[in-house]
């Protein structure tokens, strides 16, 4: 569904070794093997909290690199900036602190050192933001629905594989976090029957995933809610 996802899922089941890692798969596909495991999509939801709460300013970062001659201690920015300063440092990588080293007029767009910096070309670079905002940074909450599916002839082993693989999800909950997914829950697990109601060898375990999904738009565009629906692969 989505893939960073979806890799981050199946490569916590194959370093668990729930099964060998050429049985644990992406999607359906015709009859699944005995002993396998295959993770498909089953749908997706843009929750309401997600657009409206979210919404903050994008703003435009600026360098400005000056010459000192080792006398001049005031510089003028290009542009007016936003406070406080991102950073000051002369020569460029050694950071200078505010007010120890500095102070800034806001108003007037200047930088005023208490003493000269050293006589260098390129002595000094100044990070700010400007007031200019470049776009709008919406971050969406993203409920992902997702099923794996466990076939073994030996009704013991599909059990197993069900098991280990809830136990698995919950137990390397923090690298999943890493990953991108901040929460999990297990729904529910069931076995399958085929059209005339005969149970078959693959049993399905449901569960939802949630995500956060950062997108950058121009300034006015409007969102509403986004619901999207998704066969099994």
């Amino acid at each position: 569904m989505i893939g960073e996802i979806d890799e981050a899922l199946l490569d916590t089941l194959r370093k668990a070794e729930v099964l060998p890692g050429e049985k644990i798969t992406a999607g359906l596909s015709g009859t699944p093997e005995d002993r396998s495991l295959a993770l498909a999509g089953r749908g997706l939801i843009v929750e309401e909290q997600g657009i409206g709460n979210s919404r903050t300013i994008k703003k435009e970062q600026v360098a400005d690199m000056f010459d000192c001659d080792g006398s001049r201690k005031e510089f003028a920015l290009s542009q007016a900036p936003v406070k406080p300063l991102l950073s000051v440092e002369s020569p460029p990588g050694s950071p200078r602190n505010e007010p120890a080293d500095y102070t800034v007029d806001y108003v007037r767009g200047t930088v005023t050192f208490r003493a000269p910096p050293e006589k260098a070309k390129d002595g000094l670079i100044v990070r700010y933001n400007i007031a200019r905002a470049t776009g709008e940074v919406i971050l969406l909450k993203l409920k992902l629905e997702y099923a794996f599916y466990a076939t073994a002839s030996d009704a013991a082993e599909r059990n197993r594989i069900l098991l280990a693989t809830i136990d698995t999800l919950y137990r390397e909950k923090e690298a999943l976090i890493k990953a991108g997914i901040e929460e999990l829950r297990i729904r529910k697990a069931c076995q399958l029957q085929d059209s005339e109601g005969r149970y078959t060898d693959t049993s399905v375990l449901e569960c939802d995933a949630w995500t956060t999904r950062r997108i950058e738009l121009p300034p006015g565009t409007a969102m509403g809610k986004i619901e999207v629906s998704q066969s099994k692969k």
